[in-house]
């Protein structure tokens, strides 16, 4: 297996990793206070489920690459029901489980991330979990050991689908993932927290590392943390977590941080079971930008094209690989600052009316536009391409198309 190569690595694809913890040799599996912290020789158990993104079923098999070094095998085939039942029309045998074992591993702040192999023959990411490692003669203190509290600054949360800030109280998808992202600061080492953790208060938890946080400068710039919670496994409604910070030995802060989310019904943007097809589809397209200036660039574009605020779209004609109108035509917008999936934004397909400055189409009805509004992303660069799906939304077709830097 090829995991270890960032090059193997097709993308993501559905699914959450789900329950982390350890097996402590006593009858029956416990479930510990500390799900995510565990002792240096425990067996860890990691467990959730997968997609195949070329079928919609369950993956070929599933791959576990602890730190992005050493990869193991998980059992697949388990039945995840739940998962089916609360916003996926997919086989009910896609979960998988794996026991990893930890007597070599170092102490300190560990990730798992989990892959499937698709039907197309490549590698997707399905999830990811971070866990502790402590000697067991270094218990862990009570949270009252530590006087300090730590300073948490939380962010609007992040759709994770689409990368865009959602304000506190607007719902999230059942099938995206949230990112919530902030900062923390410890008054007494004037540093950030070594682990943050999210915690749902039903004993599953999600954790991150602090990351460089862009705007910090260069003390402390690893004050950022981020943290990954997959909407489709929580279920729909409002719930509440605590969100909660540990130090470099392992040691929780007294004072937690509660956020609120809702989550409504799951919202599909693009065909699940699609893949991508070998031929290319012809294609014409223009990024049209609106604001103090009105400017027109051809697509494909070589530079990388800056954004005033404003809004701006894209629009052009698409033919399928028949030479047909295209069923459906998708504008994919990747964030090349962080491992956010691209989305894909549905355009308004199968116009007739013809558009100033491209050549006309050979069949009417093959025109589309998609409208984009600049204020509501993060100032970055992003990758542009076109999604042109076939009928039958089993296959479509991939177009990179430019380069853009917002500026907001």
């Amino acid at each position: 297996m090829l995991l270890t190569d960032p090059g193997a690595i097709a993308g993501t694809t559905f699914g959450a990793v789900d329950y982390v913890d350890y097996i402590d040799g006593l009858p029956g599996l416990i479930h510990h206070e500390r799900p995510t912290v565990l002792p240096i020789g425990a067996p860890l158990l990691v467990s959730g489920w997968g997609v195949d993104p070329a079928t919609g079923g369950r993956p070929l098999a599933v791959s576990a690459l602890l730190d992005l070094v050493r990869s193991f095998d998980a059992q697949t085939g388990i039945s995840r029901s739940d998962v089916v039942a609360a916003q996926m029309s997919t086989e009910e045998l896609i979960g998988f489980r794996l026991v990893m074992p930890t007597e070599d591993l170092l102490p300190g702040n560990h990730e798992v991330h989990m892959y499937a192999l698709s039907a197309d023959g490549g590698w997707y990411e399905c999830g990811v979990a971070g866990f502790w490692l402590f000697h067991h003669d270094s218990a862990l203190p009570e949270c009252g050991s530590i006087p300090q509290a730590l300073q948490i600054d939380v962010e609007d949360p992040i759709d994770y689908e689409t990368g865009l800030h959602i304000p506190y109280g607007t719902p999230f998808h059942a099938n995206t993932t949230i990112m919530l992202r902030g900062t923390t600061y410890d008054p007494v080492t004037q540093d950030a927290a070594a682990t943050m953790v999210v915690s749902d208060g039903t004993g599953r938890t999600w954790s991150g590392a602090g990351y460089v946080k862009r705007g910090l400068g260069l003390l402390n710039a690893h004050l950022g943390f981020e943290i990954f919670i997959p909407a489709s496994v929580i279920g729909v409604g409002r719930h509440r977590f605590a969100l909660y910070g540990r130090d470099a030995s392992g040691r929780r802060y007294p004072n937690d941080v509660s956020v609120a989310v809702d989550i409504t019904a799951a919202k599909q943007h693009f065909p699940l079971t699609a893949r991508i097809a070998h031929s290319t589809p012809a294609f014409a397209a223009r990024l049209r930008i609106f604001g103090k200036e009105v400017r027109d660039i051809l697509l494909p574009a070589r530079d990388k094209i800056v954004l005033p605020p404003g809004a701006f779209s894209v629009d052009g004609w698409a033919l399928d690989e028949n030479g047909d109108a295209a069923h459906e035509v998708f504008i994919e917008r990747s964030a090349m600052w962080t491992a956010l999936p691209p989305h894909r934004h549905p355009t308004d397909a199968g116009r007739r009316i013809a558009i100033d400055g491209i050549a006309p189409a050979p069949i009417a009805g093959t025109w589309f536009q998609g409208p984009f509004e600049v204020p509501a992303y993060e100032s970055g660069e992003y990758s542009l391409a076109l999604d042109i799906v076939q009928p039958g939304r089993r296959s479509y077709s991939r177009i990179p198309l430019a380069t853009v830097q917002i500026v907001s």
